[in-house]
């Protein structure tokens, strides 16, 4: 009986019933405990909450050890940081499917992340004896020879990856070579400041110690900034300006209406109309609102002339940003942790630049980076974080790189990041209590 009901239950998960498979677990966990924990964790995996994924699974392979159960929780616990635990499962499932590609390729992250590069490298190499035309171990080889400073090797498996797999065309971003830097060096006589139209003209109080800087197009904007202002005026103003940049011309009005509510006396804001609006590509249009930031960053810096930190609108302001302000370095950066890939490793959502020559060319360089692919058509997905990574790579390889302080989790914690794909979030009471009645954040 048990077992009819948990086929019952894999069948309605297989279909994408989640809710339904989730109620039939629930009905399980005294007759069929190992199974029903296994899908759970499926379910929690599938919906991203892998912290939760990775207890349920836990339980569901110590009451039997189940191989689709094992990997996943090895996933989850790469997924969730906790390395040397996810590579002691996969092992474990890797000693009795020693054949299984996606298992030598998800042991390679966990020890590229860990920092054994050449173990990592190991695994590769075998995950591509057995699928040698595959877009996921051309990436992975890019990776982790890109750590091992062989430049001009990672390029090539990059580009293989993009040419194998449209979705991996990011990969083809790519580029350490000094004919790419000789493009996008800054020139000691470029123009540097850029004038943007006003939409709100700076507040007279000056000087301001910092500038908090957000782009945004105007739907994200109405979604996630009224939050953004309304924390930012009661946890983070001080004596710092917020400056916004909105990617539309026709929103004076509802900026003006927000700003009666909320008592923010030192905040500009700029405009432009953006190219990629009318587009009808999704990907296109998010990429382009993703970069218009390192367009344009460069510019402020030049224009204010103080330490600017350019944050995503989607953040929630909890603390004074006193920590992340003080972060050493010509430009303060966050690395994500487990080290992974170019288009993962430096985080975009916050970004701290101060007022030296070595933080302009970096930001420079960045801006032309993004610019070199805007002219040949290749607005990708991730393109922003590449060109952090990959402009400073070669910073390092063929001039004077920035000083770059690594913004710590400590300095971090005066923010909290909702991130688009987690609308749930907006309902969390760390978003919740900074909504405004009349500014219903749109789904």
């Amino acid at each position: 009986m048990a077992e009819d009901a948990v086929a019952v239950a894999f069948e309605a998960f297989n279909q994408g019933k989640l809710e339904e498979t989730s109620e039939l677990c629930r009905r399980l966990l005294d007759t069929a405990p190992a199974p029903a924990l296994m899908l759970l964790g499926l379910i929690a995996k599938r919906q991203g909450r892998f912290d939760e994924a990775a207890a349920q699974l836990e339980r569901s392979v110590q009451l039997a050890p189940n191989p689709k159960a094992l990997a996943s929780l090895a996933d989850c616990l790469w997924r969730t940081g906790r390395l040397a635990e996810g590579l002691r499962r996969i092992e474990e499932f890797m000693a009795g499917n020693p054949d299984n590609a996606e298992a030598r390729l998800l042991a390679a992250a966990l020890l590229h992340g860990m920092g054994r590069y050449d173990a990592a490298l190991e695994q590769t190499r075998r995950a591509q004896a057995l699928q040698p035309e595959s877009h996921l171990v051309e990436a992975r080889l890019g990776c982790i020879l890109t750590e091992l400073g062989q430049f001009e090797s990672a390029e090539r498996h990059f580009r293989a990856a993009a040419r194998i797999e449209p979705a991996f065309s990011h990969c083809g971003l790519i580029n350490f070579r000094r004919g790419v830097w000789r493009e996008i060096e800054p020139r000691p006589d470029a123009a540097a400041v850029e004038e943007l139209a006003a939409l709100r003209p700076p507040s007279a109080r000056q000087p301001f110690t910092a500038v908090i800087a957000a782009f945004s197009d105007a739907r994200y904007f109405r979604k996630y900034g009224v939050t953004f202002v309304n924390s930012f005026a009661q946890n983070a103003a001080q004596d710092r300006l917020l400056h916004l940049h909105i990617l539309d011309s026709e929103f004076a009005t509802f900026l003006e209406r927000l700003l009666q509510r909320v008592k923010l006396p030192n905040i500009a804001a700029t405009y432009e109309y953006a190219p990629m609006d009318d587009s009808a590509d999704f990907n296109l249009r998010r990429t382009f609102y993703s970069c218009a930031r390192f367009l344009r960053l460069n510019s402020l810096l030049a224009g204010y002339r103080t330490p600017i930190a350019c944050l995503d609108i989607d953040t929630v302001f909890e603390a004074p940003l006193d920590p992340l302000i003080a972060t050493a370095g010509d430009v303060g950066l966050v690395q994500r942790e487990p080290r992974d890939s170019p288009w993962l490793d430096i985080v975009a959502n916050a970004v701290l630049a101060r007022n030296t020559q070595q933080a302009g060319r970096y930001l420079a360089a960045v801006s032309s980076y993004v610019r070199h692919f805007m002219r040949r058509g290749k607005l990708y997905w991730h393109l922003d974080q590449i060109a952090l990574y990959c402009v400073l790579k070669m910073m390092e390889r063929f001039a004077e790189p920035p000083q770059v302080g690594w913004i710590s989790s400590a300095a971090r914690a005066a923010i909290w990041h909702i991130g688009n794909p987690y609308d749930h979030r907006l309902r969390d009471e760390r978003v919740a209590r900074y909504q405004l009645a009349g500014f219903a954040a749109p789904s």
